[in-house]
């Protein structure tokens, strides 16, 4: 009996063991039917189910009570311009336009220093005195060739005076006038020396056509041979054509002397330009009288013909001297070769070489450094990261601060954005100007440059106190309504001051929070906990 309830135990915990094995089976196939048959709007819900819970893991609630009782401040998200902000180290640099190494043109010695190292000089002012032969040689010429202009201004005068006398002798005679006439009406006109060939031929030639009119005449009447009648025709052709001859040599012979006088006029007035190029290339001031030279009043074209000028008044314009000239030698009984260094602009001597009366110099001593410091340059140099920022800095203004002046803040404008970016340091050089009134800032002393500039693009700000962080990610409670706070990642622009600009995760007028944002973030943290 004992082995028959044995035996048929063991048989029925193995069909209860078969059939569930089947009910399993059935179950699964049942259950991946089901599935396939799921409709679509459940699937929707399913969705938004688990969109819900994500949502809700990011959402905080608080009662109105709590939040007094936290501090909880919230306000709208407001918009503005665009601040682009970055900061670069620097230095003062002398302002480049305000800024000389002041050199001896010319070699020579030194007669006289009279500025001294950070002493302050007006534009013009005397720094030192230099003897030069070089500078003696270019003087000398400019007055030779002033004097040379002179006297081939005056030559010009007198040729184009008998110039056009002379012409207008040669059209009167073409007309055969009486010689008493063409005397009375020349006689006070200077023609120089074709006056007397023109009036000895004209005269001859004038007699000869007498005396073969009046021969002729009587040849005719048989009161003379035909051969003596013939011979004075013969005699006043020749002499017609000599003067015929000499009137066209005469007028070529005048017109050749015209342009030869202006010619050496031109001459003259190059080698005075050479002069005072010289006297220019040296650095030396151009005197009074080569000024006048330049502005047409010693050597321009100022003469005009006057048909009817005198001996006297002729004379009188061509030996008149000029009180010009007169004065120029008159200044320069005072050495010549002296010329002086003077200050270019109002500024500082910042150095000065060693040199005392007797040192010989040239061009290649450089005896002061100046610069005028009431305005200064800063030279920074932007790193790559920034050059997106730079791009927009053409027109920005600058703030700057150095260690000699703790907590004191200076104002600058952006002068020039580099356009090269240096091959080992991959940084762009960035210049600024700034204004130096009480000479506070000093070139080579180091700073840190703030670069701002104001963006065209409107975006979202926030106060900086209502930014979190999480890694480097950044995030701000939104409050979607009085009592739930949303956690929201956004993209941190440029900051100014207390103030961010918002890129990307917020829209104008949402409110979020500005101040507990810290006590928001401990309480979502235990509601993701389970707390």
């Amino acid at each position: 009996m004992r082995r028959l309830s044995a035996l048929f135990a063991r048989r029925w915990l193995t069909w209860l063991l078969g059939g569930l094995t089947l009910a399993s089976a059935a179950a699964a196939v049942w259950l991946g039917n089901s599935q396939k048959e799921i409709h679509p709007a459940d699937k929707e819900s399913s969705e938004l189910a688990s969109a819900t819970a994500a949502g809700a893991e990011n959402t905080v609630w608080m009662d109105t009570s709590q939040q007094d009782t936290l501090g909880i401040v919230t306000a709208p998200v407001t918009t503005g311009i665009a601040s682009a902000v970055f900061s670069a180290p620097g230095q003062v640099v002398p302002d480049e336009s305000q800024y000389a190494y002041i050199t001896p043109r010319a070699k020579g010695i030194v007669r006289e220093v009279k500025a001294q190292i950070g002493q302050f000089v007006r534009k013009g002012e005397l720094l030192a005195t230099i003897d030069s032969w070089e500078v003696a040689q270019a003087r000398l010429k400019l007055i030779d060739g002033l004097m040379r202009l002179e006297v081939a201004q005056a030559n010009l005068n007198w040729q184009e005076t008998v110039y056009q006398n002379s012409l207008d002798l040669i059209e009167a005679l073409r007309k055969d006038p009486d010689p008493d006439q063409v005397q009375k009406q020349f006689g006070k006109r200077p023609i120089g020396r074709v006056r007397e060939q023109l009036l000895t031929a004209y005269a001859q030639y004038h007699l000869s056509r007498i005396a073969a009119q009046r021969y002729e005449k009587l040849s005719a009447k048989d009161a003379v041979p035909l051969d003596l009648a013939q011979q004075k025709q013969a005699a006043y052709q020749v002499d017609q054509a000599t003067f015929q001859g000499l009137m066209d040599r005469v007028a070529f012979e005048v017109t050749l002397e015209y342009i030869r006088a202006r010619q050496a006029l031109r001459e003259a007035r190059t080698a005075v330009k050479v002069a005072r190029e010289t006297l220019r290339v040296y650095g030396v001031p151009i005197d009074k009288i080569a000024e006048q030279f330049k502005s047409g009043e010693l050597n321009g074209d100022k003469h005009r013909h006057e048909p009817n000028k005198t001996f006297q008044e002729a004379a009188r314009a061509v030996i008149a001297p000029s009180p010009d000239v007169a004065e120029l030698i008159k200044s320069q009984e005072e050495p010549v070769s002296t010329y002086e260094l003077r200050a270019p602009f109002d500024g500082t001597v910042l150095e000065r070489d060693q040199i005392v009366p007797g040192v010989v110099v040239d061009g290649t001593h450089r005896l002061f450094t100046m610069a005028g410091l009431e305005t200064v340059w800063l030279e920074a140099y932007v790193h790559e990261s920034d050059f997106d920022l730079l791009s927009r800095s053409k027109r920005g203004r600058v703030e700057f601060t150095s260690p000699a002046y703790p907590g004191e803040i200076f104002k600058g404008s952006v002068l020039y954005t580099g356009d090269m970016v240096d091959p080992k340091s991959r940084m762009v050089r960035l210049l600024a100007t700034a204004q130096n009134p009480e000479n506070k800032l000093k070139p080579g002393m180091f700073v840190t440059i703030e670069v701002h500039s104001e963006d065209i693009r409107q975006v979202p700000k926030v106060p900086v106190s209502a930014l979190l962080t999480d890694n480097d990610a950044f995030y701000v409670f939104v409050q979607t309504d009085p009592e739930h706070f949303e956690r929201r990642q956004v993209v941190v622009g440029r900051r100014k001051g207390n103030e961010a600009a918002i890129d990307r995760g917020l829209k104008p007028g949402e409110r979020i929070v500005i101040q507990g944002a810290f006590e928001l973030k401990a309480k979502a943290q235990i509601h993701r906990a389970g707390g």
